[in-house]
């Protein structure tokens, strides 16, 4: 029989984690403040770039789950397109790896230090006040998993902890077990955090864990489908591909876990440590994998989540930073995104038509294009100024003051329709 003085230790240290993490993220964000989001939409120009930015961000927040949440809204907001978030979504996966690699380094040991550390910078004024919290929060999570650690040593050859544990006697049960509990705490980290603790103090091995570790990727992206529901056709097609990414990586590895468990076995060190490499080694494939098959694997999300392809994406059509050397190509450039701009009227009529034939289909695209209007106007009256502090003839300053005016009309319609 189970003694309740272990489930009642254990259960304070989940929830002292699961609260650590959540602030931990939450203060990283409000310590990174803009600059979190500007990181995000600046480092997706490639599927490789923006795997990075989803690894930094998420090994940053120790969550992938607010990585891919924010992710999705970003698409949503039409601050990134739905390309552009597939590279995010693939890092945060690898990001997330970080807990497990940081927990089996034992840096449990240290938790305490970096809550003192905390504490005394969050009390000192100065400019690196607001990065107390983190830190204390960054203790905090690793002082919880301390915590149940030390629980859980006397009962490494307790009766009733090793039948229950043996009842996880297949592959599935394994993988359900994994699901399960991160679906249960909303978080794989406390899943994968968990499982390295239980296998350095013997309770399971590797060859359970590895299983419970590609159980906790498929209950990732419940919080991001639920979230994503309500959203655009392009935030929708991120939060599958979420899915579909997790989803299909543990396929992949399923007819080889055997081995892939052998060669984890293989490398050596403690089996916290095994633990923890499977978990970086699984999603370290998985990513180079999909990032290969990044073209395919698109079409296929896009397939399977038909809808509208004309998403708002806040980005200009035609104007390049820097602008052309040449000035009439560059007043060309400017030329064709006020063009651009003047389409976004007739697309506002077209859905308020919409709207008109039935009040109930209220499109949010409405106030994305005009937003995006908005947007378009201030590139093109940021490149005419830039323009402007050229050599430029008589002629030329009076036309590009003419295009300025058009642009700043084109967008007082839209905003206006």
């Amino acid at each position: 029989m189970i003694s309740w003085e272990l489930v009642f230790a254990i259960i304070p240290g989940i929830i002292l984690f699961l609260y650590g993490i959540e602030q931990f993220s939450r203060e990283v964000q409000l310590a990174a403040g803009d600059y979190f989001r500007n990181l995000i939409q600046h480092l997706t120009k490639t599927p490789v770039r923006g795997t990075a930015a989803g690894a930094l961000v998420t090994s940053l927040v120790q969550s992938s789950t607010a990585t891919t949440v924010i992710t999705v809204g970003l698409v949503n907001a039409g601050i990134i397109s739905f390309t552009a978030s597939l590279g995010i979504i693939f890092g945060a996966n690898l990001g997330t790896t970080m807990t497990s690699q940081l927990v089996a380094l034992n840096l449990t040991a240290f938790a305490p230090l970096f809550i003192l550390i905390g504490f005394i910078i969050g009390i000192i004024p100065g400019r690196f006040r607001i990065f107390g919290r983190p830190v204390f929060y960054f203790g905090l999570v690793f002082f919880s998993l301390s915590l149940i650690s030390s629980v859980m040593v006397p009962y490494r050859t307790d009766p009733g902890l090793i039948a229950l544990m043996a009842m996880m006697d297949t592959v599935f049960l394994q993988i359900a077990f994994g699901f399960l509990i991160t679906n249960i705490f909303q978080s794989s980290s406390v899943t994968t955090g968990l499982v390295v603790v239980m296998s350095q103090n013997g309770l399971i091995t590797p060859t359970m864990a590895i299983p419970i570790l590609l159980g906790a990727n498929l209950g990732t992206p419940a919080t991001t489908l639920l979230i994503a529901m309500r959203m655009n056709t392009s935030a929708k097609r991120a939060a599958v591909a979420h899915f579909l990414f997790n989803f299909l990586g543990v396929l992949l590895f399923l007819p080889f876990l055997s081995p892939f468990t052998n060669f984890i076995i293989s490398l050596g060190g403690d089996a916290g440590q095994q633990v923890a490499n499977a978990h970086l080694i699984f999603n370290l494939i998985c990513c180079i994998v999909f990032l290969i098959l990044i073209r395919q694997f698109e079409r296929l999300v896009m397939r399977a989540v038909p809808g509208r392809e004309d998403d708002v994406v806040f980005v200009t059509r035609h104007l390049q930073k820097p602008m052309p050397a040449a000035t009439p190509d560059a007043i060309r450039q400017i030329e064709q995104e006020i063009a651009h701009l003047l389409t976004l009227p007739i697309k506002l009529l077209q859905e308020l038509e919409t709207v008109l034939a039935d009040p109930k289909k209220y499109s949010p695209q409405i106030r994305l294009l005009r937003d995006y209007a908005t947007y378009l106007d201030g590139q093109i009256s940021e490149a005419a100024l830039d323009l402007s502090s050229r050599d430029l003839s008589s002629e030329d300053t009076a036309h590009l003051a003419g295009l300025v005016r058009i642009s700043k009309l084109g967008q007082v319609l839209a905003d206006q329709t």
